[in-house]
């Protein structure tokens, strides 16, 4: 006999004897003999019951076991959800909170230039392809009054100037470009050494042609001359940090790199000196 032939034969014996049972209980008479035997009937199939019993309860627990991990997953699924809701919450904050900080340096540097520049603030939108380096978009063109040449800064220096315009945005031409050369001057203590800085890769620049006995050092800062007919003196561009002979035949002069102040690969925002105010010394 197969095994659920003989579940299907226990489930209808336990049947038949209870209902065995239950007849007993109302219809006999208060008889020893059939009492003895109800007692006896009843006590050999108590361990069947029984074992019945904790059958069903261990199905009702398995039940329920089942039940509280489907409930454990749906509260785990809604956790998870929730802390990358959280996450995305707080990159969002701070990331508003770091343009905060962003603006109101520009605020700053731009109320406290109000009397010596006319500058607009423009945000980059796109940098070029082919060379990180080379030039960015701006979200300012010839509707905000902008043309080519105007000069592009930010608080810690120049950027560069504006090579083509359209009428909602503006190209400009980085100072780490090739052909971005601008008239500069390296400060010393009590003398200043002149020159052409112009880029040099990687995101530097180089001072080339420089007289071999000028006191140039690793550390100077260098800044517009105000000898281009395109920048204002006196605009930051970056610090010297390299210094050699070129390699030409005589050994008589020297070049300097320089590492520009505006670090490029995180230019968001930039201010476009539309005008000049008032000339500004140069230190």
């Amino acid at each position: 006999m197969s095994r659920a032939h003989w579940s299907k034969a226990v489930v209808i014996i336990v049947l038949i004897v209870g209902g065995l049972l239950a007849m007993m209980r109302y219809t006999a008479v208060d008889r020893p003999g059939v009492a003895a035997l109800s007692n006896f009937v009843r006590g050999a199939f108590t361990p069947l019951q029984g074992g019945v019993s904790a059958v069903i309860r261990g199905v009702n627990n398995l039940t329920g076991i089942f039940i509280s991990k489907e409930k454990l997953k749906q509260q785990n699924d809604a956790l998870i959800a929730e802390n990358n809701q959280l996450r995305l919450e707080n990159n969002r904050l701070r990331e508003e909170q770091q343009e905060l900080k962003r603006l109101r340096d520009l605020l700053g540097f731009k109320e406290s230039n109000a009397a010596q520049y006319e500058l607009l603030a423009a945000r980059v939108i796109a940098r070029s392809p082919s060379n990180w380096y080379s030039t960015l978009t701006i979200n300012r063109g010839a509707r905000d009054g902008l043309t080519k040449n105007m000069v592009v800064i930010t608080g810690a220096g120049l950027v560069g100037r504006i090579n083509a315009v359209s009428q909602n945005t503006a190209e400009v031409l980085l100072i780490t470009d090739g052909e971005g050369a601008v008239g500069a001057v390296v400060l010393m203590q009590d003398t200043r050494t002149p020159g052409i800085v112009e880029g040099a890769g990687d995101g530097l620049l180089q001072i080339k042609h420089i007289a071999y006995d000028e006191p140039l050092e690793v550390g100077h800062t260098v800044i517009t001359s105000g000898l281009s007919e395109i920048f204002p003196g006196g605009l930051p561009i970056g610090t010297v940090v390299e210094v050699g002979r070129e390699a030409e035949p005589s050994g008589l002069l020297k070049y300097a790199l320089v590492r520009p102040n505006v670090n490029f690969n995180h230019l968001e925002e930039v201010f476009v000196l539309k005008r000049e105010l008032r000339s500004r010394a140069v230190p």
